[in-house]
């Protein structure tokens, strides 16, 4: 393959990136073709938004048929029958009663940006214009825009654009194995609720206008699930500072974790949700924004109308797909199917805990995560500039597998995970494939790293508690 191909050069957050050398030919279900003939298990999964797999006909036909009729509408002269049923049928499948209103977008950077817009022009409405600050979590990820970078706490995407995001402050994970307060999950208060409040103080509440969260914590730190406790004392706390809690449910939402929303697991409900990737299944750019009652009202109370106009904001297309991915997901009963599926999972990955470089198997869900560990007994990550989550992604590929490979969470850049989205479609067989090559990959890879001399910069085993982080 030629390595001077026409893309802009990027390095990822694990290596200088070039053009790989394998092509890919085709994809069916949950399995990708190779040109030079070999076969994949993607329990990546287009970064978990591929929830039928690949090649699914029945969103095909019906992308194909609604853009043969229309596409981008003038909506301020037309109304279009599959947006106004789509977002009923989205408010109904997501709501629970909670959510009233919502809007559509095209990714789930789009959708942050428009939840982060509300939320301000929300307390505008109000006449609390001073309430300017959207706060977020060491550790999470909200997307790429300025907007989502700069609430989020992901450091390695964060890095070249530091000055610009500012030093808002920041609330602690709720990451029970690598604890930033340096607490114990069996004896601990939920003190990382408790560094919210701690986050609104650093801030002034007067000024805080929103808080947004991953119910289950995506690409930053690779399924991490809360104490159940958590949740519910942050929605208690936002109640008690006049904020508005955001979910963010771009990866979590649509059956990857069971629930139509992640955030119903603990049954508390947002103020404003965002979803995105599952919504089309993948195979459109598609995502939302969804708000309760009172933050509709507080808007129409003057009048206002939601500022936040971009081209695809009615999509007639996207909204087709949707209304078919959530007839798909009731009538195959994927909900329960995610949460069957996605304990035999983790049932499958147990035997990796076995080995030294494995020191967590967690997830809810068909949302998996393995953390690796330099030393499992102290809990110590490798050193980042050792790719070793990487170097994991890369065993399991020629093993067969396809995984989502991420680094930090150790309170630094080090800290290195790996993140398993199959499509909500996979069965028992399939999760047996991948179990297999992961031990095999991962034994493989405690072999090579045995046989290596330490880094000497791999950090000392220790915790390392990290306060709020504050301007």
């Amino acid at each position: 393959m030629n390595a001077d191909l026409p893309y802009l050069a990027t390095r990822s957050a694990y290596a200088d990136w070039s053009p790989p050398e394998r092509e890919l030919d085709h994809a069916q279900g949950a399995w990708l073709y190779t040109r030079d003939g070999r076969r994949l298990l993607d329990f990546a999964s287009g970064s978990g938004s591929l929830i039928f797999g690949h090649g699914d006909q029945g969103a095909v036909q019906t992308l194909a048929e609604q853009l043969s009729r229309y596409a981008v509408y003038p909506a301020s002269e037309f109304r279009a029958a599959p947006v106004e049923r789509y977002l009923e049928e989205l408010i109904a499948f997501a709501g629970g009663g909670g959510f009233r209103r919502a809007v559509l977008a095209s990714s789930g950077s789009d959708a942050v940006e428009a939840a982060c817009k509300l939320a301000l022009q929300y307390h505008h409405a109000r006449g609390d214009g001073e309430r300017i600050h959207i706060l977020g979590r060491q550790a999470s990820y909200h997307g790429n825009t300025l907007t989502g970078l700069g609430v989020g706490g992901f450091q390695r995407r964060r890095a070249p654009y530091e000055r610009v995001l500012g030093a808002a402050p920041k609330a602690a994970p709720a990451f029970c194995y690598r604890c930033a307060l340096g607490k114990r999950a069996d004896s601990c208060a939920v003190d990382c609720a408790g560094s919210v409040e701690q986050a609104f103080a650093a801030a002034d509440p007067r000024t805080v206008a929103a808080f947004v969260m991953e119910p289950v914590v995506g690409a930053a730190l690779s399924a991490v699930v809360p104490d159940p406790r958590y949740y519910e004392r942050v929605r208690a706390l936002c109640e008690r500072y006049g904020v508005l809690l955001i979910a963010d449910e771009v990866m979590t939402g649509f059956g990857r974790t069971g629930m139509a929303l992640a955030s119903q697991h603990w049954r508390v409900q947002p103020d404003i949700a965002i979803v995105g990737k599952a919504m089309s299944a993948g195979y459109f750019p598609l995502s939302g924004v969804l708000a309760t009652e009172p933050v509709a009202a507080a808007l129409r109370s003057r009048g206002d109308y939601f500022e936040n106009g971009q081209t695809h904001l009615f999509s007639a297309p996207g909204a087709a797909l949707g209304s078919y991915v959530l007839g798909r997901i009731r009538s195959d009963g994927l909900l329960e199917r995610s949460l069957r599926m996605g304990q035999y999972l983790r049932e499958r990955l147990a035997p990796l805990l076995e080995l030294p470089i494995i020191g967590d198997v967690r997830g809810l869900g068909l949302m998996a995560g393995i953390e690796l560990v330099r030393d499992r007994s102290t809990r110590a990550p490798f050193d980042a500039a050792r790719g070793i989550g990487r170097r994991f992604a890369r065993l399991a590929m020629q093993h067969g597998l396809v995984v989502y490979p991420s680094a930090g969470g150790a309170q630094t850049l080090d800290g290195d995970h790996v993140l398993l989205l199959p499509p909500l479609t996979i069965d028992e067989a399939e999760i047996d494939v991948a179990a297999t090559c992961l031990l095999r990959a991962a034994a493989q890879l405690a072999d090579q790293l045995a046989g290596e001399p330490p880094s000497i910069d791999d950090p000392a085993p220790q915790v390392r508690p990290v306060p709020v982080r504050t301007p």
